[in-house]
């Protein structure tokens, strides 16, 4: 039912297994208390987006659906899957999901997130409003090719992110409220992405190539010559800390 009272003390839930629309409700339900925060851990989940109840056989009657939430693509966080969840206190994602919703993570107390390698586009407002959130950690050698408009618009600043050379279609306002300490684009061509006055990098980092003037073409190109702080890395760069 509705009562919660008696899985309040768990602070960690792992779920190994599927869930589908019918669990959503109960996992909303659960993140929903500030004084009760939990962390979920989905390394081992599956989003599965077919509609069908997996314990019928034993007489479970799901809750009455509250959400308008649905998994329309197995393995792809739904678009405000925990948006406003008071009580997230953190997400550990499958190596398995392949996107993040709209506003999936919207306005939750979480302090650091891990994006996964398999990751490949990340939603409008995705974080938008997580306060606490100064650590978002994008796998190096992930495949994340899409940005929608303001993911990272947390309202607080970000230690580090990682940009690979797969991101080829970001939004006109992708870096709209973007405010970043270490920016590192693995790009050999200056991007032609669309900053603002909003947009607030303070070191950006480039991959190293003796072959070329890498610092100079992005202080040249649109955008990127309004950063300070201009860096190349060497190819040493598995040890940087993001």
């Amino acid at each position: 039912g509705e009562d919660m009272r008696n899985i309040r003390r768990i602070k960690h839930l792992a779920i190994n297994g599927g869930i589908n629309d019918y669990d959503l409700d109960i996992i909303r339900l659960y993140t929903a208390d500030a004084t009760h925060p939990v962390m979920l851990d989905f390394s081992l989940t599956k989003l599965n987006s077919e509609v069908k109840n997996p314990c019928a056989y034993e007489g479970y009657v799901p809750l009455q659906k509250e959400c308008d939430v649905t998994i329309a693509v197995d393995n792809c966080i739904p678009d405000r899957m925990f948006d406003g969840a008071k009580g997230l206190a953190g997400c550990m994602m499958s190596d398995r999901f392949l996107s993040i919703g709209a506003r999936a993570f919207a306005s939750t107390p979480m302090t650091q997130i891990d994006i996964p390698g398999t990751i490949i586009s990340i939603g409008d407002y995705a974080f938008n409003g997580c306060r606490n959130l100064t650590s978002i950690n994008i796998e190096k050698f992930g495949l994340l090719e899409a940005l929608g408009a303001s993911p990272f618009s947390t309202g607080c600043r970000i230690e580090s992110i990682f940009l690979s050379w797969h991101l080829n279609r970001v939004a006109d306002e992708t870096f709209h409220d973007f405010n970043v300490a270490n920016l590192y684009v693995d790009k050999y061509e200056p991007p032609t992405w669309k900053f603002d006055s909003t947009t607030k990098i303070d070191t950006l980092y480039l991959p190293y190539d003796p072959s070329k003037d890498l610092i100079g073409a992005y202080r040249a190109a649109p955008c990127w010559g309004e950063i300070t702080e201009i860096r190349e890395w060497s190819y040493e760069w598995e040890e940087a800390p993001w």
